[in-house]
C-alpha cells in the first residue's frame, strides 16, 4: 500500500507548496520553450514575425535610445500611432525584458514568463472550483501548454500569449462575485495586462468567460439580494480597473478603429471532426493546433457526470459551438459578430483557448472525484497513480508538441542596429519591416489587418525629409530627431508651408506656426522670418490614457490595502481614475480629424453620377436592394508579369445592411481558382458607408494572373457577418447565373 501512495504524496507535496510548485512550474515551462531559447538570436521567417517585431523594437528604440515615451511609430507605413496599433505589446511589462535582452532575444522569455503565469493562474483557478491541489497542478499544462500557444511561438504570435492571463481574469472575478475586492483587483490587473499587450482577442474572449461567471454568481445567489447586490458591483469595480489600467490602449485603439475601421469578413466553418482533431491531435506523435490531449479525458468526462460539473459542462459546450463558427446550425459565431467588439474578429476555432481552460479544470476536478471514489470504495491507490501517470504522459505530449512547433521554424538572422545615421523614409519592404528601425530608416511598404492611414503622397527617395512647398520662400534645415520630436531651423522670407514626409495625425503640435494635413502628409503653416521650430508627438488619447492607467494602478493598491470599504466607496475609487480624461480633454487640443474620404488610390472619387467609360454593362440586381451596373476586365502588363484591371460598379436602391461582403471568384480553365473575397469597397469601406442612387466604383489593387489561362470571373454579395448566406440574384440583366454568382466577364490572358 505503501509503495503505490509514496510518489503521489510525494507529488502533492509539490502542489500544496508555493514555491516548489512555482519552481516545478518554471522549470517545465523552461523545458517546453527549451528549443525556442536555444535559438533565442534569431527571428522566424515568417510574415507577421516582421511588422510585430518592429513595433516592438520600435518603443524599444524610443526608449532605451532617445529617452521618450513611445507614442509614435516613424519606422513603418510612413508613420503611424504607436499605441493605437491594435496588435502592439510594448505597453506592458514585458517591454523591459525586451529593452534588456533584445526584442528577438526576449521574445522566448517573455513566452516563459507568460506560460508559468499560466499554468499558476489554471491551478488556483481550479482550485476555486473544487479541485484538489495534485488534480490541480496536473491538470494546469492542459491550458498552459496547449497547442494554441505552441503555433503561436512558431509564427511569432507573441501577443496571443496574453491569454496565459485568461484563468486570473476568471478567477479575480469569481473571487469579486463571492465578495471579495481583492478579486476585482486581480481580475481587472489581468485584462488590463491583456490588453496592453495586444489583446484584440484575448480580453473580448475573457468577457465571455466572465459573462458565465457572472450568471453562475447570479443562480448561486439569486435567493440572497444583498449578497448579489454586492457581488454585481464588484463586478463593476472589476469592469472600471481593468478598463482604466488599459486606457492607455483602450484610447488610443478606439481612435484608429474609428478613423481606420478594421472590417474582417471571412467566412469560418469548423467541422466536429476537425475541432476534435485540433483539440486530441491526429497521428503519432500527437499535433495540434490546440492541443489539449486525450489522456485526460476520462477524467474531464468523470468530473461533468457529477451534478457539480453540470455549469463548467455547459460552458464548455458553449465555447464549443463557438469555436465551430458557421457550421453550427443554428451559428453562435454569426450571432456574435453582429455585437461590437465581435464584428472586428475571425478564427472561430480561437474559442478553444477558453474551451481549454475549462477542460483543464474539469480534469483536475475529475482527478479529485478519482480520488474520492478511491478512498470511499476503500479500492487500492493503483488507480490514482495510474491516472497520475496519464496526467503526467499527457503534460509530456503537450511539450513535445511545444517542441514540434518550434523545431518545424524557418529561421533568419536576426535584425541588427547600425551606425547611427539621419533617419529617412524607403520604400522598404513590408515582409522585412523588421529590420528597418536598426538602420533608421522607415519602410512605406505596409501592411496591416486594419486600413492603416496611409499619404499617398510620402516618398522614399527625398534628399531631405523635412522641405519647403515653395522652395522660394527660404529655407530649413533639420537640427535635431527622434520617433515622437522633430526640432528644424526654418528661414524664411515669408510665410510658407513645411512639409514632413510622415503621416499627418491630430497629435502632432508644433511651438510655431499651425500644424496641418497636406495629402494626410505632416505640415506646419510657418510665418516668416528665423525661427526653430519644434514638431512634438503628443496626442490628447495617449496622455489622457497614460494618466488614467496610472491613477488606476493607484486605485488598485488603495482597494488591495482598503479590503472592508463600503462596495459603493470601492466603486467610486475605481471609477475616480476616469477624471484623466476629463484632463487630457481640458489641456490637450487638437483638431478634429476630417472626414474619411471615399476615394481610390489615384484620388478618383468612388462615388461617381454613372459608370466609367469602358466598363461593360451588367444590370443585375440583387437583395436588399443591391445591383450591379457594370464591371471592367483588362489585361495590363507589368514588369512581375501580366495583371489584372478590375472595377465592380455597384449601386444602392435603398441604405445597404451592414455585414455585407464581396465575393469575386476567378476560375481558370486550368489550375486552382483565386478567390478575392472582401468587405470594403476599393478597400476603403463597406456598403454601409455609402450613399444611395449612386455609381460605387469598387476599384481592386491589381491581381496577378497567369499567361495562357482563360478565366471566368464571378462575383456576389454575402452576409459576411451575419451567417455567410450569398444574397439571391433577382434579376440577371445581361449576364449568367450560377448559383446566385453573377458571371461578369471571360478574360483570356495571352
Amino acid at each position: 500500500m505503501i509503495r503505490w501512495r509514496t510518489p503521489i504524496a510525494r507529488v502533492r507535496s509539490i502542489a500544496s507548496s508555493t514555491w516548489a510548485r512555482l519552481a516545478a512550474f518554471t522549470t517545465f515551462a523552461v523545458v517546453s520553450k527549451w528549443f525556442w531559447l536555444s535559438s533565442a538570436s534569431s527571428l522566424v521567417d515568417y510574415r507577421d514575425a516582421q511588422y510585430n517585431s518592429l513595433f516592438e523594437d520600435a518603443a524599444r528604440i524610443s526608449v532605451l535610445k532617445f529617452h521618450e515615451l513611445p507614442l509614435w511609430n516613424p519606422f513603418y507605413c510612413g508613420g503611424v500611432y504607436a499605441l493605437g496599433t491594435p496588435s502592439a505589446r510594448f505597453s506592458s511589462p514585458t517591454l523591459l525584458l525586451s529593452i534588456i535582452f533584445g526584442t528577438v532575444r526576449a521574445s522566448p522569455l517573455v513566452a516563459v514568463l507568460l506560460c508559468v503565469l499560466g499554468l499558476e493562474g489554471t491551478y488556483r483557478y481550479a482550485r476555486s472550483h473544487g479541485a484538489g491541489t495534485l488534480g490541480a497542478m496536473l491538470a494546469a499544462p492542459v491550458f498552459a501548454l496547449c497547442g494554441f500557444f505552441a503555433r503561436s511561438g512558431s509564427f511569432e504570435w507573441i501577443n496571443f500569449f496574453g491569454f496565459e492571463l485568461l484563468p486570473w481574469a476568471a478567477l479575480g472575478l469569481r473571487r469579486a462575485f463571492k465578495g471579495e475586492v481583492r478579486g476585482a483587483v486581480i481580475a481587472g490587473g489581468a485584462v488590463g495586462w491583456m490588453t496592453c499587450f495586444g489583446g484584440t482577442y484575448a480580453a473580448p474572449y475573457t468577457l465571455l468567460v466572465g459573462t458565465w461567471e457572472l450568471l453562475g454568481a447570479v443562480f448561486r445567489l439569486r435567493k440572497e439580494r444583498s449578497r448579489l447586490g454586492k457581488a454585481i458591483m464588484l463586478g463593476a469595480v472589476a469592469a472600471l480597473l481593468g478598463a482604466g489600467i488599459a486606457a492607455v490602449r483602450l484610447w488610443p485603439i478606439t481612435e484608429t478603429l474609428a478613423a481606420s475601421p478594421r472590417v474582417l469578413g471571412a467566412i469560418d466553418a469548423v467541422g466536429p471532426i476537425t475541432i476534435a482533431k485540433m483539440l486530441f491531435g491526429s497521428g503519432i506523435p500527437f499535433r495540434g493546433d490546440f492541443l489539449v490531449g486525450v489522456l485526460v479525458l476520462p477524467l474531464a468526462v468523470l468530473a461533468a457526470l457529477e451534478r457539480r460539473g453540470v455549469w463548467l459542462l455547459g460552458t464548455a459546450c458553449f465555447f464549443l459551438w463557438l469555436a465551430s463558427g458557421y457550421a453550427a446550425q443554428p451559428s453562435g459565431y454569426a450571432l456574435l459578430r453582429t455585437i461590437p467588439p465581435y464584428t472586428m474578429l475571425r478564427s472561430p476555432e480561437r474559442f478553444l483557448v477558453p474551451f481549454a481552460l475549462v477542460y483543464a479544470v474539469l480534469a483536475a476536478r475529475g482527478f479529485g472525484r478519482l480520488e474520492a471514489i478511491v478512498r470511499r470504495r476503500r479500492w487500492k491507490p493503483w488507480l490514482v497513480l495510474a491516472a497520475l501517470v496519464l496526467a503526467c504522459v499527457d503534460d509530456g505530449v503537450l511539450a513535445d508538441n511545444d517542441w514540434g512547433w518550434q523545431r518545424g521554424r524557418s529561421l533568419m538572422e536576426a535584425p541588427s542596429h547600425a551606425e547611427p545615421r539621419e533617419f529617412a523614409n524607403a520604400r522598404g519592404d513590408r515582409w522585412l519591416a523588421a529590420y528597418y528601425p536598426g538602420v533608421n530608416r522607415g519602410s512605406l511598404s505596409c501592411f496591416d489587418d486594419y486600413q492603416v492611414p496611409q499619404s499617398p503622397s510620402l516618398r522614399g527617395d527625398l534628399a531631405h525629409e523635412e522641405f519647403l512647398a515653395d522652395k522660394t520662400a527660404g529655407t530649413v534645415e533639420r537640427r535635431t530627431w527622434s520617433p515622437g520630436s522633430i526640432t528644424v531651423h526654418a528661414d524664411l522670407t515669408k510665410p510658407a508651408r513645411l512639409i514632413v514626409n510622415q503621416n499627418w495625425h491630430p497629435g502632432w503640435h508644433a511651438s510655431v506656426g499651425t500644424v496641418a494635413s497636406d495629402d494626410e502628409r505632416l505640415a506646419v503653416d510657418l510665418p516668416a522670418g528665423s525661427q526653430d521650430v519644434v514638431l512634438r508627438f503628443l496626442p490628447r488619447s495617449g496622455v489622457g490614457g497614460l494618466i488614467v492607467s496610472l491613477l488606476s494602478l493607484v486605485a488598485c493598491i488603495a482597494l488591495w490595502r482598503m479590503t472592508r470599504l463600503k462596495p459603493i466607496i470601492q466603486l467610486a475609487i475605481a471609477g475616480a481614475p476616469f477624471i484623466g480624461v476629463a484632463i487630457a480633454l481640458l489641456f490637450v487640443h487638437e483638431p478634429a480629424r476630417a472626414a474619411h474620404r471615399l476615394t481610390l488610390p489615384n484620388g478618383d472619387p468612388i462615388v461617381q453620377a454613372d459608370p466609367q467609360p469602358g466598363t461593360t454593362h451588367i444590370g443585375a440586381e440583387l437583395e436588399d436592394g443591391i445591383s450591379l451596373d457594370a464591371a471592367r476586365a483588362v489585361v495590363q502588363r507589368a514588369p512581375d508579369g501580366p495583371m489584372l484591371d478590375f472595377e465592380l460598379d455597384w449601386r444602392l436602391s435603398r441604405p445597404a445592411p451592414p455585414g455585407l461582403g464581396i465575393f469575386v471568384h476567378f476560375e481558370p480553365d486550368k489550375g486552382d481558382t483565386v478567390n478575392v473575397d472582401h468587405v470594403a469597397l476599393a478597400t476603403v469601406a463597406p456598403f454601409e458607408a455609402f450613399p444611395t442612387g449612386m455609381t460605387l466604383r469598387d476599384v481592386l489593387p491589381g491581381i496577378a494572373v497567369e499567361s495562357g489561362k482563360t478565366y471566368k470571373i464571378y462575383v456576389g454579395v454575402w452576409r459576411a457577418r451575419r451567417g455567410g448566406q450569398r444574397l439571391k440574384v433577382t434579376t440577371p440583366g445581361t449576364v449568367t447565373v450560377d448559383e446566385n454568382r453573377l458571371l461578369v466577364a471571360t478574360v483570356h490572358v495571352p
